[in-house]
């Protein structure tokens, strides 16, 4: 079997697998399985953005989904906790399958290893092939399923979803996304998501806690209260509804040097949720994330603990609230177990963050 033959009967069994969904739904007439479906919409958006992507992606792209509906959403507990176990055993189940599959047709074992990396979403943002992967998952996603998905939820949680799949996307992903044809809704809300300066929204190390119902108070939202003088209360914040919150976190990450909107905003909050006023803080006229011609004692101390350096010139190209947010994570009253996932984050690795063997570690972020 020569290696055409090969990859297309790996298609076909990977079809012929996604054709037992269930679950179906009618396009132009005709009944056909969800997974089918979207497997084949997966194959037409690589060939149309990366015509000359390798046989591992075309292989991975094609079994993204399989046998999805054999793990229901019900099956873990409709908790944030479950929801990311039941997407890990997702992944897990998907590569799985695809491994039996590949074997069969048969793939050598590296090549099978390459296409299970893939499906597991290994290295995202790092490995040019999971990149490519990820802009693919997310352009069909925004052209075939965001108009459904955007029926059931309200504007401001569409914002903040579509926010977070545009982070995830290359440059080219995005430049490709804000040309699909959408409804005038749709566009709208697509072009709010992508005028929100990314460093102002959340980082990629609060999202595993955040995603969904933002039960935290963001970074960016801590940042804008210290700069207001205006303390909000996680208790408050969970009084907040999820609507709420969103609005918040994209005020926040708009706010100007006018902080009297910002300020209003979290007292009528606070207030009508509670009925309570909130409560005042005295502005720090010279925080330490605004002096960037020295580095504070306290983060100095927590990059001593690692072994770590940060040189003036870096600490001066980070933006006020990376500074803000390294400050806040190396409070001696903090746990910190998100300080080096944002020194990874910004930038500050190598020679001027984690030592090496560190950094090449996956499991860190």
């Amino acid at each position: 079997m020569n290696a055409s033959q090969r990859f297309q009967k790996a298609i076909a069994t990977f079809d012929d697998y996604n054709s037992k969904d269930p679950n179906q739904v009618e396009i132009e007439g005709s009944l056909i399985s969800k997974e089918l479906l979207y497997a084949r919409r997966m194959t037409e958006k690589l060939h149309h953005f990366s015509p000359e992507a390798s046989v591992p992606v075309q292989l991975a792209v094609r079994c993204q989904h399989i046998g999805r509906w054999e793990i229901p959403r019900n099956s873990y507990p409709i908790t944030r906790k479950g929801y990311l176990q039941w997407r890990n055993s997702l992944k897990l189940h998907h590569a799985s399958i695809a491994e039996k599959i590949l074997r069969d047709c048969p793939y050598d074992e590296g090549s099978i290893e390459e296409v299970k990396f893939l499906v597991l979403k290994q290295q995202l943002q790092q490995h040019p092939e999971s990149q490519l992967l990820e802009d693919i998952i997310c352009l069909v996603f925004v052209e075939y399923y965001l108009e459904e998905f955007a029926a059931k939820h309200d504007d401001e949680k569409i914002v903040d979803i579509l926010t977070k799949t545009l982070r995830k996307m290359s440059d080219r992903g995005i430049n490709t996304a804000v040309q699909i044809s959408l409804s005038d809704k749709m566009t709208r809300l697509l072009k709010r998501a992508t005028e929100t300066p990314e460093e102002n929204l959340l980082f990629k190390f609060e999202e595993e806690f955040m995603e969904g119902d933002i039960r935290c108070i963001p970074m960016i939202v801590r940042f804008r209260l210290d700069a207001c003088g205006i303390k909000l209360k996680l208790s408050e914040w969970n009084n907040f509804s999820l609507t709420d919150r969103a609005h918040v976190v994209r005020k926040a990450a708009v706010a100007g040097d006018d902080r009297t909107p910002f300020r209003n905003l979290i007292r009528e909050l606070v207030l009508s949720h509670t009925g309570n006023e909130a409560t005042d803080l005295e502005v720090d006229l010279h925080p330490g994330w605004a002096i960037v011609d020295k580095i504070q004692t306290s983060l100095m101390n927590k990059l001593n603990e690692f072994g770590w350096e940060i040189s003036l010139h870096r600490w001066k190209a980070l933006t006020d609230v990376q500074r803000f947010v390294l400050l806040k994570l190396s409070r001696p009253s903090h746990k910190n177990k998100n300080f080096p996932k944002a020194m990874k984050e910004f930038g500050l690795t190598g020679s001027e963050g984690l030592p090496a063997e560190t950094e090449a570690q996956p499991g860190l972020t």
